[in-house]
C-alpha cells in the first residue's frame, strides 16, 4: 500500500502485486483466500478496462481456477466464458493457453457431473499438449489420473 498513492489503483504494478499475493495464497493451498483477493482485484479493475483487456481476462481465469480448486463450480463457467488465449498470453507468456483453458473446462464439467464433457475436454488437452513432454504445465500423469475414472 506504500506505492498505491504514487502509482494509483489502476497501475499495472499495483494490480500485479495484488494478484501475486493472491497466487501465493493459492500456492499455499488457501484457495478461498486467493479467490477472495482475485475477486476484489477484478472488481477494482473491471470498471476501468475493457472485457478483453489482458488483466481482466487473467483475473477472470485466476478466480475461476481458485473456485475449481475448491471444488466449487459456482460462477466459474461465467468467468471462463469468452476467455481468450492471446489476451491471457500477454499477462503470462506461454504457448499452452488453449490447453490450460480446456483443462479448466474439463474440471468444470467434472464438477458439474458432466462426465462425457469432462472426458472430451481432457482428451483434447492431451492432444494440445502432445510433444511438450516435461515442459507441459499440465502433467501427463495428472491428465491420466483424471481420465481414468471417466473411461469406465
Amino acid at each position: 500500500d506504500v506505492l498505491l498513492p504514487q502509482l494509483g489503483e489502476q497501475s499495472v504494478r499495483i494490480i500485479n502485486l495484488r494478484t501475486n499475493v493472491a497466487r501465493c495464497w493459492m500456492w499455499l493451498g488457501q484457495d478461498a483466500q486467493a479467490e477472495r483477493l482475485f475477486r476484489e482485484e477484478l472488481a477494482r479493475v473491471r470498471p476501468a478496462r475493457e472485457p478483453m483487456d489482458p488483466l481482466v481476462q487473467s483475473l477472470r481465469y485466476e478466480t475461476a481456477h481458485a473456485l475449481l480448486n475448491q471444488g466449487r463450480p459456482g460462477d466459474a463457467a461465467v468467468l471462463m466464458d469468452g476467455l481468450d488465449p492471446a489476451a491471457l498470453g500477454k499477462v503470462a507468456l506461454a504457448d499452452d493457453w488453449p490447453a490450460r483453458l480446456q483443462f479448466e473446462r474439463g474440471r468444470l464439467a467434472r464438477l458439474q457431473g458432466d462426465q462425457a464433457g469432462a472426458r472430451a475436454a481432457f482428451e483434447q488437452v492431451k492432444q494440445l499438449l502432445q510433444g511438450k513432454g516435461e515442459d507441459a504445465r499440465i502433467p501427463a500423469a495428472l491428465l491420466a489420473e483424471l481420465l481414468t475414472p471417466l473411461r469406465r
